[in-house]
């Protein structure tokens, strides 16, 4: 093992060229740290916006042109059941006229 003299000028020389070797390592080490911080900082807000987008699209989906789209599909419904409704009962007297004319046919060809 070789001991140095801290007072010699040799190792006074050494000395400082391995603490300005260590400032520049420790500055790397500062600026790789403040990136990965940086990084880490940009993924947390990343994730806190999507988690959060659906939570905001939930609220926002009660929103007025939604709530007039539910209502003019209820209008169609409506319409298309009395419609229907309507339709039936035409069918139901067509079938009743149809019974009442063959009815009428047979009790005259009987006769």
């Amino acid at each position: 093992m070789i001991e140095l003299d801290p007072s010699s000028p040799a190792t006074k020389g050494d000395l400082e060229n391995v603490q300005t070797l260590l400032i520049k390592e420790t500055e790397k080490l500062n600026r790789l740290m403040a990136a990965i911080v940086g990084v880490l900082f940009l993924g947390f807000i990343t994730l806190l916006v999507t988690s959060l987008s659906p939570i905001i699209d939930a609220w926002r989906f009660r929103s007025s042109t939604y709530q007039d789209l539910i209502n003019q599909i209820h209008a169609q419904n409506t319409e298309i059941q009395k419609m229907n409704d309507k339709f039936e009962m035409a069918y139901a007297l067509f079938l009743a006229n149809q019974t009442k004319q063959q009815v009428e046919t047979s009790t005259s060809t009987n006769r």
